[in-house]
């Protein structure tokens, strides 16, 4: 499960929001932090990736782009039935040119050979359905359904995308409209159902 714009700032009882999330699905908390509190935030502030399955190795992309918020990518193995798992969430920019700066490091980053099927997930950020960002995702990674889930309260855009190789792998894409999503962040929540080797 990929989050975005979490922070790491003391709810009540001293619980952290990340570890909240943690202790409340049963899921390890892998944080991607952006903005630390040292760097002059408020607290440290980013992705964060929850994970049901054993998480055995993460890195971190650094998407930051001068002038802009800091930006960055989650990229961990993930041991599920079958195998391995390559995991990378992100949250890309607000500007154009920045998101094309960010799709192009990340699909750098991407194309070290990895024997294993890799998910791309997170707030993509991208307005136009024709930008040059998405037609070099789906350039990499297949035409993949985007389903609108912004604004949560009656979702016309699809910022919150799912791409995943070999391709075939990913068999459904919906967003999760219900009267819990609703309320609880302005983008209803994306889910995707994967078909992986060896179950």
């Amino acid at each position: 499960m990929a989050l975005q714009e979490v922070d790491a700032s003391p709810l009540g009882r001293g619980t952290f929001q990340m570890d909240y999330l943690a202790e409340a699905t049963g899921y390890t908390a892998i944080p991607g932090t952006t903005i630390y509190a040292g760097s002059g935030g408020d607290c440290d502030f980013g992705n964060v990736l929850l994970s049901a399955y054993p998480v055995t190795a993460v890195r971190h992309i650094d998407l930051s782009i001068d002038g802009y918020e800091p930006r960055g990518a989650i990229d961990a193995d993930v041991r599920v039935a079958g195998g391995l798992l390559r995991v990378v969430a992100t949250h890309l920019g607000l500007r154009h040119r920045e998101r094309a700066a960010q799709v192009r490091r990340l699909l750098g980053a991407l194309e070290e050979a990895y024997p294993r099927p890799l998910v791309l997930l997170g707030d993509i950020n991208e307005w136009w359905p024709w930008s040059r960002s998405l037609r070099r995702l789906r350039e990499r990674f297949g035409p993949s359904p985007a389903p609108p889930a912004f604004p949560a309260a009656s979702p016309v855009l699809a910022l919150d995308r799912i791409w995943a190789r070999p391709r075939g792998v990913l068999r459904k894409i919906w967003a999760v409209r219900s009267p819990a999503t609703r309320p609880a962040s302005d983008h209803l929540p994306v889910m995707g159902c994967l078909d992986l080797p060896g179950g």
